[in-house]
């Protein structure tokens, strides 16, 4: 499924839709790296079921960041993925990331199912106020001779 040097992009967690780079297999987990300069994945340990393989591979020289980055733009990844380069100045870099998580919350339609939580919970709510105020009422009436 998920090989050394195959181009992955990931599915879940903060790096969600970052491409990144297979360096090592450790069982159920693989350790990753990238290019930050075009926001890929920081170098960590991540588990193969969050990871969404392509058909692009690449050949590893070592396991060095340095030798990463040379094999990624040795073999043409970059602009086959279409990364394209940013610079390093942090506050455009906070604001495409901040676009891209809003993009990402725009493509996530809400479920049906935490909705019915909402609306049973307000139920609930409601009737503990409804039998609390007839309570009220009960002892605030006067007694009729």
């Amino acid at each position: 499924m998920v090989e050394v040097g195959q181009i992955c992009k990931k599915t879940c967690g903060r790096e969600k839709g970052r491409y990144c780079v297979v360096v090592k297999d450790e069982g159920n987990f693989v350790r990753i790296s990238g290019i930050s300069k075009y926001l890929m994945c920081k170098d960590k340990r991540c588990n193969k079921k969050h990871l969404h393989p392509t058909n692009i591979k690449i050949e590893l020289k070592g396991d060095s960041q340095a030798d990463i980055e040379k094999s990624l733009r040795g073999g043409g990844v970059i602009t086959r993925l279409g990364l394209e380069k940013i610079s390093l100045n942090k506050e455009k870099r906070r604001k495409l990331e901040n676009e891209q998580k809003v993009s990402r919350k725009n493509q996530k339609p809400k479920t049906k199912k935490k909705t019915a939580d909402k609306e049973k919970k307000n139920k609930v709510k409601t009737e503990k106020v409804s039998k609390t105020k007839k309570k009220v009422k009960k002892e605030t009436e006067p007694v009729k001779k």
